[in-house]
């Protein structure tokens, strides 16, 4: 029985030369985009007194990993649907039971441009000489990172903090808890649910309030971060924003948008309010630019989008106010936003 032996023949370079700089140039657009979060491992507790923690990142949650996409991800930002990772098969027991152990941290893959580099040298050439001619003819470069608040940002300095010197424009998106929000106790959620369901005193005009205000009782709150991640990632957002823009901004930056919401209807006085707000802690370390807000208010919170862009020439701030959809699917589509790629 002969064994096969391993041939030096490429498919891909046997492809037409046009095609194989088409399939350059969606590799290399490919690589533009990076997406940066954590996520949780399912089964782990981290109040058991033998947990080992799953990270050494300062801030990150003892039972979340670093999770690095080279590519747009929107089901990373989401905070409806958050994302957890099964727990790996080397580490149940025997007996079936789940043990915890240290995790690798996440490793950036090579970029699209560096790994094909590294192919051969054949390809090497080729694609060389391909992004020198492509160079003068492109219309934009660098990176567009989307990072969620607060952890992805804590992965980002953790880990690559280096891309910061890439980036064409930085998308952050997530929520800031200002204080502990506490279940609806049985009682006053029976009441309601009689009310509407009787029909009771209130007029047909009212009813369709009252039920909206049964469902976002009975919806789940945000869990609320802890202290040591706030205050570690309220301190890396201001570093971010001193050097994405300083005073004398580099010309590969074109934009900085943040999108942080805040749970709770009475939240709005606190966005200006508090020191560790993410938008007060923004505006305070942006040296200079063109700061264009827009605070969206709704029943289940508020929402604050800050877009800053360089502007060598002074500090300008607009601010407008939206309404916020009262659904949990409209509220989601806050986060989710793709408008860096479209730069």
């Amino acid at each position: 029985m002969s064994l096969r032996q391993p041939t030096s023949r490429s498919f891909f370079l046997e492809l037409p030369t046009e095609l194989r700089l088409q399939i350059y140039d969606y590799a290399l657009h490919d690589t533009n985009s990076i997406t940066i979060t954590s996520a949780a491992i399912s089964g782990d507790d981290p109040t058991a007194p033998d947990f080992i923690p799953r990270t050494t990142i300062p801030g990150l949650p003892p039972n979340h990993v670093p999770l690095i996409r080279s590519h747009f991800d929107p089901s990373l930002l989401s905070i409806i649907n958050p994302i957890t990772l099964p727990q790996p098969p080397d580490e149940t027991n025997s007996n079936g039971s789940a043990r915890s152990s240290p995790h690798a941290p996440d490793i950036l893959p090579h970029p699209t441009p560096l790994a094909l580099l590294q192919t051969n040298k054949h390809i090497y050439a080729e694609l060389t000489a391909h992004i020198r001619f492509r160079l003068p003819h492109a219309s934009r470069g660098g990176l567009a990172l989307y990072l969620t608040y607060p952890h992805g940002l804590l992965v980002l300095k953790a880990i690559c903090p280096y891309l910061l010197c890439q980036a064409r424009c930085v998308y952050i998106s997530g929520y800031h808890t200002l204080k502990v929000q506490n279940q609806p106790n049985n009682s006053s959620t029976s009441s309601a649910s009689t009310i509407n369901a009787t029909g009771g005193s209130s007029s047909p005009a009212t009813r369709p309030r009252s039920r909206l205000r049964l469902r976002f009782r009975l919806h789940e709150p945000l869990p609320p971060h802890s202290h040591l991640t706030t205050t570690t990632a309220h301190l890396a957002l201001g570093t971010l924003a001193r050097t994405l823009l300083p005073p004398a901004p580099t010309p590969l930056f074109r934009k900085l948008e943040l999108r942080v919401f805040y749970p709770d209807e009475s939240a709005y006085s606190s966005i200006w309010g508090a020191d560790n707000s993410p938008v007060v802690q923004a505006l305070r370390n942006i040296c200079g630019g063109n700061i264009d807000m827009e605070v969206w208010r709704g029943r289940r919170g508020t929402g604050v989008v800050l877009v800053a862009r360089p502007n060598t020439a002074g500090r300008v701030v607009s601010t407008v106010w939206r309404r916020l959809g009262e659904s949990v699917e409209e509220s989601e589509r806050f986060f989710v936003c793709r408008t860096c790629a479209d730069e």
